[in-house]
């Protein structure tokens, strides 16, 4: 079994300098993938150095493909993902994230990628859909209360062990 490598980020990038270079140390082969949601009149060009800058500093060749998570992927996206050496996941609407990744043809395609040991880093709610259970508070969706959604299923939560 390959060992596997997930980069939890309970806030937005940029990934602190320990961690981008332990993640930098782990891309064997292709290039970063990063999902993101678009801000608000911003282009990820505009926004996009905050994930790299962290990774190419330790790894100044490394390409980047850039994915905005949607409600389907066109065949191109899938392919870049699928060679994909390591995989970014952004924040921000942790409702989209789950409904754009973890309930989407892409959630089959990471649980690969992540069993083949390629590194995976989560920021705030690229790192809440990561386990087999999405977590989601009442102050961060429209319904006003604590949700549960289906996860990606990396890792396994059991709520036995967790108290309130």
């Amino acid at each position: 079994m390959k060992n596997r490598h997930l980069f939890l980020i309970g806030s937005g990038p940029p990934m602190p300098e320990k961690l981008a270079e332990s993640f930098a140390s782990l891309l064997e082969k292709g290039p970063v993938v990063l999902l993101y949601k678009p801000r608000k009149d911003m282009s990820i060009q505009e926004y996009s150095s905050v994930f790299t800058d962290p990774i190419t500093s330790h790894s100044p060749d490394i390409p980047f493909h850039f994915i905005r998570i949607k409600e389907s992927y066109e065949a191109d996206e899938v392919k870049k993902l699928k060679s994909a050496g390591g995989l970014m996941i952004g924040g921000g609407d942790t409702v989209k994230y789950q409904q754009y990744i973890a309930e989407s043809e892409l959630a089959p395609i990471i649980r690969t990628l992540y069993t083949a040991g390629i590194p995976i880093a989560g920021f705030s709610a690229g790192a809440l859909i990561v386990p087999d259970m999405c977590v989601i508070s009442a102050k961060d969706n429209e319904q006003e209360r604590t949700l549960y959604k289906k996860g990606l299923g990396l890792v396994r939560i059991e709520p036995w062990r967790f108290t309130i």
